[in-house]
């Protein structure tokens, strides 16, 4: 009875990661980042400290690489993206090409530069990918909390946005 009991808790304990997390990379997912953002959020107003959101999407990256190279630089870039935050921070896969970073405790919003800088200290090296080293970009955008609106939702699209007019610029 107890080896019954036990096989359907690792059973129910995998489904509810697989439902978390990202099936690449491992990072949690979109629905785990909106909930840790609330989360961190409600911590934060009651701290008085801020909540910055890192935005990473890759630049010309479905134009320069097959699915099975692409899937090797996701994965390469998820193991970058952990030792490049603090700890405690929350790295995670968005979808298809981006990644969220949520950064708790942040004293005054410019702690969130040094922040973006450790993220994008990731790509200054080659991924490996099939035997060749690739060079990934990527265009960064931050949002700090603070604002009229704190809702997870609108912190995420205001990184975004960020990200986007940093595409721009090049």
């Amino acid at each position: 009875m107890v080896a019954v009991v036990s096989g359907k808790l690792v059973v129910a304990e995998a489904s509810h990661h697989a439902a978390l997390h990202d099936p690449l990379t491992g990072l949690v997912n979109r629905s785990l980042i909106l909930d840790h953002l609330g989360n961190a959020l409600v911590r934060a107003a009651r701290r008085s400290v801020l909540v910055a959101v890192v935005f990473l999407d890759l630049d010309d990256f479905k134009r320069t690489l097959g699915f099975a190279a692409g899937d090797e630089v996701l994965k390469g870039i998820a193991a970058r993206l952990g030792p490049a935050v603090r700890p405690g921070d929350t790295v995670g896969r968005w979808g298809g090409d981006e990644f969220v970073v949520i950064c708790e405790d942040v004293e005054r919003v410019s702690d969130a530069a040094s922040i973006v800088q450790c993220v994008a200290a990731a790509f200054d090296r080659s991924f490996a990918a099939y035997g060749a080293e690739l060079d990934i970009a990527a265009s960064i955008g931050v949002a700090v909390s603070g604002g009229a609106d704190n809702g997870p939702a609108s912190l995420i699209e205001a990184a975004d946005v960020a990200m986007y007019q940093s595409k721009r610029r090049g």
